[in-house]
C-alpha cells in the first residue's frame, strides 16, 4: 500500500513557517479591518451635527430619495401615477365615477424640505383626476361614495401620506425626539432658484 510522501528537511521547515504566518496572518487582518471600522465610525461620530436642527439637516440629506420613493411607490399604478383618495359614483348610472386624488407623477425634489425640527411634505389638495373605474388589487382599497357626496379628502389623503411613510414617522422621534414629520397641501413647492436661474419644475398642471 502506497503512502503519501511528507514534507521532510527544508520543505517541512518552510511547510510549517507558512502555517505559522497563515495563521498569525489572519487574526492580524481582522484586528487590522476593525481598527478601521473604529476609526470610521470614530469620525462619522465627530463629523456629525450636534444640534438638533443640524440632525434633520442630515437625516433629510440621507433620507430624501428614500421618502420621495416610498411615495411614488403609493401611485396607483405606472399607467395612472395617482394617490387616489375616493370615487363618487356617478348620479347617472351609465357614467363613470369620479376619480379623486393627487397627481405624483413628478415629485420636486424640495417637495420634502425642512424647517426648523420639522420634516414637511409639501403637496397639493386632492383633486378631480378624472372619470372611470378603477380596477386592480389597488381598487379594493379605495373608498366608493354615493352621487354627490364630498367627503374630506384632503383627511384621507394625509392618512394614506401618513400609511406610505409610517415606517419613517415611527423611526424619526427615536434618532431626533424633538423632530416630527408634517404635512402641508397648499400645492407643490415653487422650483428652486440655480446660479444658472429659475428651473422648471416639470410639475403636473394645476386643475382650475
Amino acid at each position: 500500500m502506497e503512502t503519501q510522501d511528507k514534507p521532510s528537511g527544508p520543505r517541512a521547515i518552510y511547510y510549517l513557517l507558512g502555517i505559522v504566518v497563515m495563521g498569525m496572518a489572519v487574526p492580524a487582518f481582522f484586528r487590522w479591518q476593525v481598527s478601521l471600522a473604529e476609526d470610521s465610525r470614530d469620525e462619522i461620530r465627530r463629523a456629525a451635527p450636534t444640534t438638533a436642527e443640524g440632525r434633520v439637516k442630515l437625516y433629510l440629506e440621507l433620507g430624501a430619495p428614500g421618502i420621495s420613493q416610498a411615495l411614488s411607490m403609493s401611485r396607483f399604478s405606472a399607467e395612472q401615477p395617482w394617490i387616489v383618495t375616493h370615487v363618487v359614483q356617478s348620479e347617472d348610472p351609465d357614467q363613470p365615477p369620479a376619480i379623486f386624488g393627487v397627481n405624483i407623477e413628478t415629485i420636486p425634489r424640495n417637495a420634502v424640505h425642512q424647517e426648523g425640527l420639522d420634516v414637511v411634505i409639501s403637496m397639493p389638495a386632492p383633486s378631480l383626476l378624472g372619470h372611470g373605474v378603477l380596477v386592480g388589487d389597488n381598487a379594493m382599497g379605495v373608498q366608493v361614495f354615493p352621487p354627490g357626496s364630498t367627503p374630506d379628502a384632503t383627511e384621507m389623503f394625509e392618512r394614506r401620506l401618513r400609511f406610505a411613510l409610517k415606517r419613517m414617522i415611527d423611526s424619526l422621534p427615536k434618532d431626533i425626539p424633538e423632530a416630527t414629520y408634517r404635512f402641508e397641501f397648499t400645492g407643490w413647492p415653487a422650483a428652486e432658484p440655480t446660479s444658472e436661474g429659475p428651473q422648471e419644475s416639470g410639475n403636473p398642471p394645476k386643475e382650475d
